[in-house]
C-alpha cells in the first residue's frame, strides 16, 4: 500500500480506490474465475436478498448470495467490500445485547447497506442515509424488548415486523418505513412517559417514607440511648412523637429548618427529664419544650392531634419533677432500623458513587445474574436515580417495575458483569466509520511490518502467515456468531415458554371463578377495586361484575380477565367455590337429619 494510506488511515482522508485496495489486502478474497457481476447488477441482487425469516436469519451476505443466486461471480473488490459490511454489522451488534428477533431486523438491513456501497460510493455508507436513520430509530426504540414481555410486548413487535418486512420485500420505501415507525413510536411515547412518571411517583413516595422512618428512628435511638425515662414518656417518644417527626421529615425534607428544630426539641425533651444540678436551666427548658412542639405542629400540613394529646403526659411529668416526685424509670428497647437502607447511605468509594450519581435516566441495561438458582435475565431501563437515598429504579419495555437497587448494588453488578450497558452511544454511520478506521490501521500496521523485512522470502512468509491468520479469524468469528445466535434463540424460546405458561395459568384461574366470586378490577384509573361476580354468560364467555352496592361496574370476556391477571391489572380475591362447597355440605346434612329423632339430633338420653 502507498504512503498516503500508511500515514493517514482515517476514513475521510482515503480515496475510494485506496479503501477497496485495503479491503482486498485485509480480507484476501478469492481470485475471480468467471465474468463478474457489474456494480448495478450486484446492487440489484443485494436488494432482493432480505427475504429470509426474521426469526431464523443469521447468515452473512455472502452465504445469502450463494443460496439465492448460485453461480454468481464477484470481483475481489466487491467481495471484500461486502465482507467489510458484514463485519461492521457484527462489530456494531457486539457492543450491545439485543434480543434475537431485534438483531435479525438489523441484520436483514445489511444487504441494503452493501447495495448502497456497491452502487453509489463506499463513502456513502459513512455519511447520512435514510436507511441509517431507520436503523438508529429501530435500535433506540427496540433495545429493551425481549420475548418475555407478554401480550403487550408481542403486539409491539408485530407492528415493527410489518414495517421491516414491508421494506425488505420491496413493498415500502425507506422513507415510508421511517414514517410508519415514527408514527407508531410517537403514539406510544406519551403513554410510556405517563406510566414511567406514575411508577416514579409511587416509588419516590415509598422511598421518602423509608428514609423518614430511618432518620427518625436513628434520631430517637441516638438521644434515648443510656437515658432514664418513665414508661409513658417512652410510649410518647416511640409512638406519637416518632410518627410526628417522620412526617416532618417527609413534608419539609432533610435539610429543612423544621427537621433541624425537631431534632433540637427531641434532645431538649429527653435532657429535661434527667436529674440535673442546674435546676434553673432545667425549669427553663421544661417551660419551652411544650411551646416549641405546639409551634412546630402549627407549621405541619398533616394531622398532629396525637402528638398534641401526648403533651399532657409530658407536662404531668414536668409537674412531678417540680414536686421532686418524678416517675420511676423503665427499661426499653431501641427502635428497629432498616439496615439495608443504612448500608445504602454509606458510600462505597467517593469516585464510584459519583459515577453512579451522574448516570441519567433512560439508560438500558441487560440484567443477567448467573448466580441465582433460576437465572434471571431481563432488559431494564433506568427511570429514577434518587440522589438523596442513593436508590435506583429500573423498569422494562412495558413500563412495569422490574428491580430497584442501591448505588452499592449497582456498582457491584456493573463490576461483576451482572449489569451490562446496552446503549450504543453512537450512530450507525459512526460505527461503520469506526470499523473502517480499524481496518485501515490494521492494513497500515501490516504494511509497515512487511517493509521492515529485508529479505523477500521472509516478507512473503510473513504475508502468507498473516493472511492465514485472517482467514482463521474470519472462520472463528463466523462460528462464534452462529453459536451466539443459537444461544439467543434458545433464551428467547425459554422466555416465550414462561410467558405462555403464565397465560395458561391465568386462563385456568378465570375458568375456576363461580358466581359470587370477588375480584379486584381497575374500575378507576390507578387503583384496583374489589368487585363481585354476579353473572357468567357461557355463550359469550362474559363475566359481569358489580360493586358492593350491587351496581354493575364491569363486563369482561374470559380472555380479557386472563390478560388482566397476567399484566397485574386484576387480582382474584375469592373464586366463589368455597361458598358452593359449604352450601353443598349443609344441604347434605339436612337430608341426613331429616329422618332422625329429636333425641338423636340433640344427643339427649335422659
Amino acid at each position: 500500500m502507498n504512503a498516503e494510506l500508511e500515514s493517514q488511515p482515517a476514513a475521510a482522508a482515503v480515496p475510494e480506490d485506496k479503501v477497496l485496495a485495503a479491503f482486498v489486502h485485509y480480507y484476501n478474497p478469492p481470485e475471480q474465475t468467471d465474468a463478474a457481476a457489474g456494480s448495478e447488477q450486484l446492487a440489484d441482487l443485494l436488494r432482493k436478498l432480505p427475504s429470509l425469516s426474521l426469526e431464523e436469519h443469521v447468515d452473512t451476505i455472502h452465504v445469502q448470495l450463494g443460496k439465492h443466486h448460485p453461480g454468481i461471480s464477484l470481483t475481489r473488490e466487491h467481495h471484500a467490500l461486502i465482507t467489510f459490511v458484514d463485519e461492521a454489522f457484527t462489530q456494531m451488534l457486539k457492543r450491545t445485547d439485543l434480543d434475537f428477533r431485534v438483531e435479525s431486523f438489523v441484520r436483514d438491513l445489511a444487504p441494503l447497506v452493501a447495495a448502497i456501497a456497491v452502487e453509489e460510493n463506499f463513502h456513502a455508507i459513512t455519511g447520512k442515509q435514510h436507511l441509517f436513520t431507520l436503523m438508529d430509530t429501530l435500535l433506540e426504540e427496540c433495545i429493551g424488548w425481549s420475548e418475555d414481555l407478554g401480550v403487550l410486548g408481542e403486539q409491539f413487535m408485530e407492528k415493527i415486523t410489518v414495517v421491516i418486512t414491508g421494506l425488505t420485500s420491496g413493498r415500502a420505501s425507506v422513507t415510508q418505513a421511517i414514517k410508519a415507525l415514527k408514527k407508531h413510536f410517537d403514539k406510544e411515547a406519551p403513554l410510556h412517559t405517563k406510566l414511567e412518571k406514575r411508577l416514579c411517583d409511587r416509588e419516590l413516595e415509598t422511598l421518602a417514607g423509608k428514609k423518614g422512618q430511618f432518620y427518625s428512628a436513628e434520631l430517637l435511638n441516638r438521644e434515648m440511648t443510656g437515658q432514664k425515662l418513665p414508661l409513658f414518656i417512652i410510649f410518647m417518644l416511640q409512638g406519637p412523637w416518632y410518627e410526628f417527626i417522620r412526617q416532618v421529615f417527609i413534608q419539609f425534607g432533610e435539610d429543612s429548618k423544621e427537621w433541624q428544630n425537631a431534632g433540637k426539641i427531641t434532645e431538649a425533651l429527653i435532657w429535661s427529664l434527667q436529674p440535673r444540678k442546674d435546676k434553673a436551666k432545667q425549669q427553663s427548658v421544661m417551660g419551652s419544650v411544650p411551646q416549641n412542639i405546639r409551634k412546630l405542629c402549627q407549621k405541619a400540613s398533616f394531622n398532629t392531634d396525637a402528638v398534641l394529646a401526648s403533651l399532657a403526659d409530658v407536662e404531668e411529668e414536668y409537674n412531678a419533677l417540680r414536686r421532686n416526685t418524678p416517675s420511676d424509670p423503665c427499661d426499653f428497647e431501641l427502635l428497629e432500623t432498616d439496615q439495608s437502607l443504612a448500608q445504602a447511605l454509606q458510600a462505597a468509594t467517593p469516585e464510584a458513587v459519583e459515577r453512579i450519581r451522574k448516570v441519567q435516566p433512560g439508560e438500558w441495561y441487560l440484567y443477567d445474574d448467573k448466580n441465582e438458582p433460576d437465572e434471571k435475565v431481563a432488559r431494564v431501563k433506568l427511570i429514577l436515580n434518587w440522589h438523596e437515598t442513593e436508590q435506583l429504579l429500573l423498569t422494562n419495555h412495558n413500563r412495569r417495575k422490574v428491580i430497584d437497587m442501591t448505588y452499592t448494588e449497582m456498582i457491584n453488578h456493573l463490576g461483576s458483569g451482572v449489569l451490562k450497558n446496552l446503549n450504543l452511544h453512537s450512530t450507525t454511520p459512526d460505527a461503520i466509520a469506526s470499523h473502517l478506521t480499524f481496518v485501515l490501521k490494521a492494513v497500515s500496521d501490516q504494511n509497515k511490518k512487511e517493509k521492515q523485512i529485508e529479505e523477500l522470502k521472509r516478507r512473503r512468509a510473513e504475508s502468507v502467515s498473516y493472511q492465514k491468520r485472517r482467514k482463521e479469524d474470519l472462520v472463528m468469528e463466523l462460528r462464534r456468531l452462529q453459536k451466539r445466535a443459537k444461544v439467543k434463540k434458545q433464551r428467547a424460546l425459554v422466555l416465550r415458554h414462561k410467558a405462555e405458561k403464565k397465560q395458561t395459568l391465568a386462563k385456568n384461574m378465570v375458568s375456576s371463578l363461580r358466581q359470587d366470586a370477588w375480584v379486584k378490577l381497575p374500575v378507576m384509573e390507578g387503583t384496583l377495586t374489589p368487585c363481585k361476580l354476579v353473572a357468567i354468560i357461557p355463550g359469550n364467555d362474559n363475566y359481569i361484575f358489580a360493586n358492593r352496592a350491587g351496581l354493575k361496574v364491569a363486563e369482561y370476556t374470559g380472555g380479557q380477565l386472563a390478560h388482566m391477571i397476567v399484566t397485574e391489572n386484576s387480582e382474584i380475591l375469592d373464586t366463589g367455590a368455597e361458598f358452593e362447597s359449604a352450601l353443598a355440605t349443609v344441604v347434605s346434612g339436612l337430608r341426613e337429619d331429616k329422618g332422625k329423632s329429636y333425641d338423636e339430633l340433640t344427643g339427649d338420653t335422659g
